[in-house]
C-alpha cells in the first residue's frame, strides 16, 4: 500500500499504543457487530421455525439499522 509516495509500515504504526489500542478496539466491535447479526437471525429461526424468514431477515438485516 503506498501512502504519499511511502510505503506504510503496520508494525511501525502498532508500535504507537494510541493507534494499538483503537485498532483493536475497532477488531472487537466488529467481531460484536458480527456476533450480534447471527443472534439475531437465530431469534427470527427461533421465532418462526421458518429457514425462510431467517434467510430472509439476513438478507435485508444490513438495510434495516
Amino acid at each position: 500500500m503506498m501512502i504519499f509516495g511511502k510505503r506504510f509500515n503496520l508494525t511501525r504504526a502498532l508500535r504507537s499504543r494510541p493507534f494499538t489500542l483503537l485498532w483493536i478496539g475497532q477488531a472487537i466491535s466488529n467481531v460484536g457487530d458480527d456476533v450480534f447479526a447471527i443472534a439475531l437471525a437465530w431469534q427470527v429461526l427461533l421465532m418462526t421455525h421458518s429457514g425462510l424468514a431467517m434467510g430472509q431477515f439476513s438478507w435485508r438485516q444490513p438495510y434495516l439499522a
